[in-house]
């Protein structure tokens, strides 16, 4: 059905002044309805003003010469006739002109040619315009929110309230600060805290400089308020007073021109703080700093406390090395964070707890070192996962279990150091025929088997190392005209026999122990040729078990 929409035909009346419209001519029985219509009962029309409360519309025009024809259309068309169902009279008027049953139908409502509603829709709402109606209350919704929050922000920085019993070295009320003064603050508190507030934290400090010390007089949407901000906090919090080199801290100029800081674009990159003399720990708002690529903090004995799980907003940084110092606690798993770490230095700290596997979800890394410090439990076989690895220290450690095979299948792994720990079972094969491995250090654990020929003639192996194992065995002699190798460290196992000719081809030896064995015999006088710097012999005695003259050390 067709409808036009809704046409002030006032000159058409009916009962309780409703007006009547219509769409098109119609046809001759529709005109004299409109004939009757307007006449029936005009003395009885109040002199109330009209008002458009419900529509009706005549069906669509039906084009044809054929005045009979028409009529007939218009008669079985009764089903487009439609009006209030409240008006029965009107009802009972019109099937009484036309000789038609009228069905009482609901007014048809329209917006931009749109059905709101009518007797199909008793919902009230055109399914159709739900998606729009939606839209449209969304959008009202965030124009009243966005409005709020944008004005309760500007609240925040303008009224932060400051507790003048916890935080006296700044203010003593709210309104002695200034505008400049509340908004970096609230800047502050949403960096660090509420920390920031109590006096004579390194936060609090840093806080206090940036307000009043700092000769920028930086406000709180400058570029670099916050790397300033962090940076004092970082110096506060390792007792920067009595750092080594501690040029620019504090002071008006560039950050980006203090000790051991490095920038790009006048992002801080880099933070170089080796022989620093740090003492205290790494503040959790060095998270801040997220165009970090370098963290340098080797040799500082003092600083403590663990790495916070917010180096993983580093997301930048390709080297962490913090060595030789006193941290504490487990690997944060916020590591993982990191995909561009290719360097991690961890050695020589007080880090405890297992190996976690989610280190081999750093696919980037090529050297992890965290040696001499206190993990225990295995080596995970996750590592092997490091494709890119090239070296691989986990020496001094108090580590358990067997050597995973898998590691021997790391193609670019040059150097592995797994000694002085408490690993046991035999020297994996997977390492036989290793083509790029420089370096295998497998001393001081609980290992048991032989050691494979194949060992002494890796290709460009130059330090190996079997001592203190329960490794038996002789010797092997193998057919190779030279060889790389410069470190054989062989003491304190149960080998036994004499020492090969093929021993020989060693021509770049500078270091072997062989005491602590059971080698029996003389060293070669082609070793001592050799004049190896440092070579260690059972050689004590007047009958001694492997007689050397040329020993730098007998024992």
């Amino acid at each position: 059905m067709e409808e036009s929409e809704y046409h002030d035909n006032s000159s058409l009346t009916v009962d309780n002044d409703r007006p009547l419209n219509r769409q098109g001519q119609g046809s001759d029985d529709e005109n004299s309805a409109q004939s009757y219509l307007h006449t029936s009962e005009a003395s009885d029309v109040d002199d109330e003003p009209l008002v458009p409360r419900v529509e009706w519309i005549y069906p669509s025009d039906y084009e044809s010469s054929d005045d009979e024809e028409r009529n007939q259309h218009a008669a079985s068309s009764h089903s487009e006739y439609f009006v209030n169902p409240n008006d029965v009279n009107l009802m009972q008027e019109v099937e009484e002109v036309l000789g038609v049953v009228v069905q009482p139908r609901s007014c048809y409502l329209k917006v931009c040619g749109i059905e709101i509603c009518n007797d199909t829709f008793t919902c009230f709402v055109n399914p159709k315009l739900v998606p729009l109606l939606l839209l449209m209350i969304v959008g009202i919704v965030i124009g009243i929110i966005l409005p709020i929050q944008s004005d309760s922000n500007n609240k925040l920085r303008d009224n932060v309230l400051i507790a003048p019993s916890i935080y006296p070295s700044l203010a003593p009320s709210l309104e002695s600060l200034e505008p400049r003064e509340k908004n970096i603050t609230a800047l502050v508190i949403g960096l660090s805290g509420d920390v920031a507030l109590i006096e004579g934290t390194s936060q609090n400090r840093a806080l206090n400089w940036v307000l009043y010390d700092d000769g920028m007089q930086l406000n709180y949407n400058s570029s670099n308020i916050v790397q300033r901000y962090v940076m004092m906090v970082l110096f506060y919090e390792t007792n920067g007073e009595g750092w080594t080199k501690n040029t620019g801290f504090g002071s008006r100029t560039d950050e980006c021109t203090w000790s051991g800081v490095e920038c790009s674009s006048q992002d801080v990159a880099a933070l170089l703080f080796d022989n620093f003399n740090l003492n205290g720990k790494m503040a959790t708002e060095i998270g801040y700093l997220t165009r970090m690529k370098t963290i340098s903090w080797m040799h500082n004995p003092q600083l403590g406390g663990s790495i916070p799980s917010e180096i993983g907003q580093l997301r930048f940084l390709d080297i962490f090395r913090v060595v030789h110092t006193s941290l504490t606690g487990k690997l944060p798993e916020e590591f993982t964070n990191i995909r561009a770490l290719e360097v991690l230095r961890l050695h020589n700290n007080l880090l405890e707890g297992t190996i976690p596997a989610f280190v081999g979800k750093l696919s980037r890394l090529t050297g992890l070192f965290l040696n001499h410090n206190r993990f225990t439990g295995t080596i995970p076989s996750e590592l092997a996962k490091l494709r890119l690895l090239r070296e691989l220290n986990l020496s001094s450690n108090n580590l358990k279990g067997t050597i995973p095979s898998e590691l021997g299948k790391i193609m670019f792994l040059e150097d592995l150091q797994v000694h002085t720990n408490k690993l046991n079972g035999t020297i994996p094969s997977s390492f036989e025929d290793h083509s790029d491995l420089k370096v295998f250090y497998l001393m001081e654990n609980l290992l048991t088997g032989t050691i494979s020929p194949t060992l002494y003639q890796l290709p460009i192996a130059r330090e190996i190392g079997f001592a203190k194992n329960s490794l038996t065995g002789t010797l092997p002699d193998f057919n190779t005209s030279s060889s790389p190798l410069e470190t054989i460290l062989l003491s304190e196992t149960l080998l036994s026999g004499t020492i090969p000719d093929s021993f020989r081809n060693f021509s770049r030896l500078s270091e072997m122990s062989l005491h602590g064995t059971d080698l029996v015999g003389t060293v070669p006088e082609y070793i001592c040729a050799l004049k190896i710097r440092d070579l260690t012999a059972d050689c004590d005695g007047d009958d001694p078990t492997l007689a050397c003259s040329c020993c730098t050390n007998c024992l």
